[in-house]
Formats: C-alpha cells, sequence, structure tokens
C-alpha cells in the first residue's frame, strides 16, 4: 500500500471501529495498531513536510473505558483476554474477575424491598448484614444529610 493506512481507506477510526463493533478480534487488532500513537493529532511534523494524516488516527484523547480495559487484559490477563476474543465472557465481566474493576449493582430505589431482594440476590447475605450495620450507624448518628450532601 503506497497511502497511509487510514488517508487509503478515505475514512477515519472512529468509523472502521464502528464497522467492526461486533467482531472483537478485529478491534483487538485495530486497538493493537494504534496502541501509543502519540504526537500532533493532524500528523504534522518535521518529517511529513506538512502532509499530515488527513484522518487522525485519535479521533478523540478520551480513550473508552471498555477499550483500556481490553488492552488491560491483554497485558496482565491473557485468560481473560482469551475467553473476551471467544466470546465466552464480556469485557466487563472479565474486568471485574481481575479486579480491574469493582462489581456494581443497579438498585430500584423506589420500592426498599425490591433493593433489599436485589441486594440479597447479588451480593448474599454476609455483606446484607454488613449494609445493615452501616446504615444504623449513619442514621443514628445523622450523617443522612452528610452523604447527600457529598454527591
Amino acid at each position: 500500500m503506497a497511502t497511509k493506512p487510514l488517508e487509503g481507506l478515505g475514512v477515519d477510526l472512529k468509523l472502521i471501529r464502528r464497522l467492526c463493533a461486533d467482531d472483537k478480534v478485529a478491534l483487538d487488532l485495530i486497538d493493537k495498531a494504534v496502541k501509543g500513537r502519540q504526537g500532533n493529532p493532524t500528523g504534522h511534523n518535521q518529517h511529513t513536510g506538512g502532509k499530515g494524516v488527513i484522518h487522525p488516527l485519535s479521533s478523540s484523547k478520551r480513550t473508552p473505558r471498555r477499550g483500556k480495559q481490553l488492552r488491560r487484559l491483554r497485558k496482565d490477563f491473557p485468560e481473560l483476554h482469551g475467553q473476551v476474543l471467544k466470546g465466552k465472557l464480556t469485557v466487563n465481566e472479565c474486568a471485574i474477575r481481575a479486579g480491574i474493576y469493582p462489581s456494581r449493582l443497579s438498585i430500584n430505589t423506589g420500592s426498599p424491598a425490591s433493593a433489599a431482594a436485589s441486594i440479597m440476590r447479588v451480593i448474599g447475605k454476609e455483606y446484607a448484614l454488613r449494609l445493615i450495620a452501616e446504615l444504623e450507624g449513619m442514621v443514628k448518628n445523622g450523617q443522612r444529610d452528610e452523604v447527600q450532601h457529598a454527591r
């Protein structure tokens, strides 16, 4: 190929990632190819003679958490990374198993019974008892208002 990859395709990296969204292996290969691209996002420097890359490889300075987690799995947890590529587990499930990202729980705050059922089902009795003790202590000490203001 005589032309730089993205310039030759006439598309940007964001579009390529969207087109490959269902192919975890392709996304992983793309991530490996563009990993660590530093410098001026236009591609202009002392070596290009002002003919920078038309569509910069890095369309955003902020990397989505999923991509960051996948890179970390590839580097530090290759077995879990393989599970993601095979489609057996999600990136999030593997990141939680690896301890990269904490497990989260969505709770219906409109119903205390529903919230309690979610906690018992997902987290278990031991955690629920510790949570009850924490809540009782906070209510007793009037910490409710402080917690709300800390948001």
